[in-house]
């Protein structure tokens, strides 16, 4: 094996081995959203399932603090914790 080889070898590695890392980090976010739907007993615990509006598209919520009581047309700060949507609670005085 040549020096150059070696070299891309051993930075093709370390690349591989950033990307693993930067998969195992936690991630986190939040958005301003709308509720769309709202299906009383619908979730597996007997609450409310419930549906947001994200770029058009409709997202089911993984769950919602149990003082917020979900309605159509909320609008409510989701948080992102591992790729799952939950409901922190509806934001009002909003324009």
């Amino acid at each position: 094996m040549t020096s150059s080889e070696r070299r891309v070898r051993v930075s093709t590695s370390r690349l591989a081995e950033a990307i693993a890392e930067v998969g195992q980090q936690e991630t986190s976010r939040f958005r301003y959203l709308t509720v769309v739907d709202v299906l009383p007993g619908g979730a597996a615990d007997g609450n409310a399932l419930v549906t947001v509006r994200w770029r058009g598209s409709p997202v089911a919520v993984n769950g919602y603090l149990a003082s917020y009581t979900p309605s159509v047309g909320d609008r409510v700060l989701v948080a992102y914790y591992m790729n799952q949507p939950v409901i922190i609670g509806a934001i009002v005085g909003h324009p």
